[in-house]
């Protein structure tokens, strides 16, 4: 999904709020806003604390074709999020959905700010 249409809105947030606003970690490219929409989400999550029972977390999941898991190189802003992502623990696993599923590779990433109910480390395959 492209986001050439807000890339004014986007880019001047990222520039001027970094990680206080929803796009600190990095801007994909103009034609691939499943990252933009991911970090959207990510920016709703409430975040856990132990022994608080009224913070206990969010789980997300989406469903993403293969690009936004494998694309642009080191240092890029895909490689930027999915770097961010990986060091504040948010990723919980990725599942590698059934070719019936779609006409194209499926993945759903899952992630949380939970470490409760957690799937084992790894990703998982359906089949």
């Amino acid at each position: 999904m492209e986001w050439k249409d807000q890339q004014k809105v986007v880019e001047k947030e990222h520039k001027e709020l970094g990680f206080s606003g929803r796009f600190g970690a990095g801007l994909p490219a103009i034609n691939d806003g499943s990252l933009l929409f991911l970090q959207h989400m990510i920016s709703k999550m409430h975040i856990y604390k132990e022994g608080d029972e009224n913070a206990v977390g969010s789980k997300i999941a989406i469903v993403f074709n293969g690009s936004p898991l494998f694309s642009g190189d080191a240092g890029s802003g895909p490689s930027n999020i999915r770097r961010w992502i990986i060091e504040n623990d948010w990723l919980d696993a990725i599942v590698a959905c059934p070719t019936s599923f779609s006409t194209i590779p499926a993945y759903s990433p899952m992630f949380g700010s939970s470490p409760t109910a957690r799937p084992p480390s790894g990703a998982a395959r359906c089949s």
